[in-house]
């Protein structure tokens, strides 16, 4: 299978796997602390700011981050661009979103689909710096 179907295949699961707490109005108890950190969030969601430094931040890193990745993987590894680029915003994509869940779960903080959406942002930034080769 080739590597672009299986990166879409991720981004779909992803969004459809996002509708769940929009959906779900019987709550397993397995996932009440899943729940609860949707919760808090929308709680805390009010004072997370669409232009701040933190969204710069997450733009710069995903930016950095997937430049660096698909550079290695396009010289050190001879991979193709394309390859190259899917490789580094995969890798990229995978550690933001890892970080947001373990955001999640600290007490004073919470996952934030702002924080993601500017990491696409620096995702796409550094997939059109790789192809700029």
């Amino acid at each position: 299978m080739n590597f672009k179907y299986l990166v879409l295949i991720g981004i779909l699961y992803f969004i459809l796997q996002s509708g769940i707490p929009l959906c779900a109005e019987d709550r397993p108890e397995s996932l009440k602390v899943y729940f609860q950190s949707f919760e808090k969030g929308k709680k805390m969601e009010s004072q997370d700011r669409w232009l701040s430094p933190d969204k710069g931040y997450h733009v710069m890193g995903s930016m950095i981050g997937t430049t660096l990745v698909g550079q290695i993987s396009l010289r050190g590894f001879g991979n193709s661009v394309e390859k190259s680029q899917a490789i580094g915003a995969g890798a990229t994509f995978t550690l933001g979103f890892v970080k947001e869940i373990f955001d999640s779960n600290k007490p004073q903080n919470y996952f934030s689909w702002k924080d993601l959406t500017a990491n696409g942002v620096g995702i796409i930034i550094g997939i059109i710096l790789l192809s700029i080769n």
